[in-house]
This record gives structure tokens, C-alpha cells and sequence, in this order.
């Protein structure tokens, strides 16, 4: 059996001819050749953009969302007070059991006085109970806080109407207060229908404990922010407060307090302050 070499110069047989192309080529031929895979199976194109859709969307809110909460809980803290630093007294294990016990109350006015004229006066010891407040008919149970002006700037807290009382009302003892809004909703109401507004609480008279107080300020609607509602306080100067609802409250015979806020300059200024503080209670102890 003998073969026969191809003649280059021979035809292509059809059999060996190259497939037509469809569709054109480049960026034209790719639009076409997806228009038709759409229209070819619409229902799973339906289902492919749908899909995209709810997954675009769902990150979308998700992003929103986060973002939303992580807002909510900057001003919360924000309502707190800014660089601020904590003190209170050490809680110590009583009776060889592994569970705290207390607090003891061992932090004194006259440590707050130390810290104060030590750190330039950001500082703002405080004391607090619950009692029930009276206007008229109406009675509410608030939180009396007792505590100096620097609160204000302190835990960044200053009125919407009205005014703190000064250091001169602490050092008179004076029986005036500032209420927070839900105080002032309870006993006065929110402003409609002839009931008193804001501005129109400050000289107001309320009982606490059976002890009338002029209102002298209102604070704004600071919501409830996980770390006690701001809203049910009334403040009232220390000095008034440890003659009226704490006498027998000593620790050598010297009134003590709940708690010692200090405001720092930044936030960098916080670990140093720390360390300050402690050294100076330290020696003091």
C-alpha cells in the first residue's frame, strides 16, 4: 500500500475547515454572548441577581448597623465623662471566703480635698442614696447624688436650663438642687397642656426626704446608659447632703464618700494620673 504526499497548494477539505465564530469578538461579542445566556435561563438569572441583591444589602446593614451601635456607645460613655478616672474604696475578702465583701467606705472628704488641690481642682467626690421626692401631689423615687460643682466638667454633665450650685452654696450648705429629666417629668410633668417646662422648673420647691430644695438647674435627657440612669438624679452639694442624709457616714470621725472622679488633661495623661493618685493616697494612708 502506497500514500501520496499532500500538495501544500492542494484545498482544505471541508471537514477540516475552522468553526464559524458567533457572536463577533472582544468586548462586543462577550455583551452578546451573556444577553443571550439571560435570556436563555431567566429564571436562574432572576435568582443570580437576586442573590447579589440581598447579599450586597445584608453587608450594607450589617455596616450600618455597626456603625449605629458603635456611635450609641461612644455617647453613652461620652455622658459619663471624658478621660476620666475612677476612685473608690478597695473592697476586702472578709472571713477567709473567696467572695468580696463591703464596700467599706473608706475614701473621706478630706482625701477628696488632698486629690483636689493636688490636681488643680478636676475633681469631684460624690455620695448618693435613693428618696423619694415630692412636688405637690406628686412623688417620684430619685437618686440624690451629693457632690461639688466640678461635676459639672467632671462627668460632663452641665445643665439645659437654669444653672450648678456654686462652691460658695457648698460652703453654706445651701438646699439646692439640679434634677435630671425624668425627675422633673414626675413631679412637674413634660410641659404640655400648662404644666411646668424646663425653664420654668428652675425656683421650683421639691421635697427629698422630707427636706425641701430649690430647684436651681435641669439637666438634658442623658437616657439610661448602662451605668445608671442620669435621667432619676438629683444633685445637691455635698456639704448638704452629708448634714442631711448622712450624718452618722464616718471613717474616723470624718465623712466619707462613695467615689472620687478625676478628669485628666487627655487620655495619655490618664496612666500617669493613676499613678499620681495612688501615691498620694498611699501616703495619706
Amino acid at each position: 500500500m502506497t500514500t501520496r504526499p499532500l500538495d501544500p497548494a492542494a484545498p482544505l477539505s471541508p471537514q477540516a475547515a475552522p468553526p464559524p465564530r458567533r457572536g463577533g469578538t472582544g468586548l462586543s461579542g462577550a455583551f452578546t454572548i451573556a444577553w443571550r445566556a439571560i435570556v436563555g435561563t431567566p429564571m436562574r438569572s432572576v435568582l443570580t441577581a437576586l442573590g447579589v441583591i440581598i447579599g450586597v444589602a445584608a453587608v450594607v446593614a450589617l455596616t450600618d448597623g455597626g456603625q449605629g451601635s458603635t456611635a450609641g456607645v461612644t455617647r453613652n460613655l461620652e455622658s459619663l465623662g471624658t478621660n476620666l478616672l475612677t476612685v473608690q474604696s478597695a473592697r476586702a475578702l472578709g472571713g477567709g471566703s473567696l467572695v468580696r465583701s463591703g464596700p467599706r467606705q473608706t475614701l473621706t472628704v478630706a482625701d477628696a480635698e488632698a486629690l483636689a488641690d493636688t490636681f488643680a481642682g478636676r475633681v469631684a467626690p460624690t455620695v448618693n442614696s435613693t428618696v423619694q421626692a415630692k412636688a405637690g401631689t406628686a412623688n417620684t423615687q430619685a437618686s440624690v447624688v451629693g457632690t461639688w460643682p466640678a461635676y459639672e466638667t467632671v462627668r460632663n454633665s452641665p445643665t439645659e436650663q437654669g444653672e450648678y450650685f456654686t462652691d460658695a452654696d457648698v460652703s453654706a450648705k445651701k438646699r439646692v438642687a439640679v434634677i435630671g429629666r425624668q425627675v422633673l417629668l414626675d413631679l412637674w410633668g413634660d410641659g404640655t397642656d400648662g404644666s411646668v417646662t424646663p425653664a420654668q422648673a428652675t425656683g421650683q420647691k421639691l421635697r427629698l426626704g422630707g427636706v425641701t430644695f430649690t430647684v436651681s438647674g435641669v439637666l438634658p435627657d442623658k437616657g439610661n446608659s448602662g451605668f445608671g440612669n442620669a435621667n432619676v438624679q438629683v444633685l445637691i452639694p455635698l456639704s448638704t447632703y452629708l448634714q442631711r442624709f448622712a450624718r452618722t457616714n464616718s471613717s474616723g470621725g470624718h465623712p466619707t464618700v462613695s467615689a472620687v472622679y478625676l478628669q485628666a488633661t487627655n487620655a495619655h495623661d490618664l496612666t500617669q494620673l493613676q499613678t499620681d493618685v495612688t501615691d498620694l493616697l498611699s501616703v495619706r494612708r
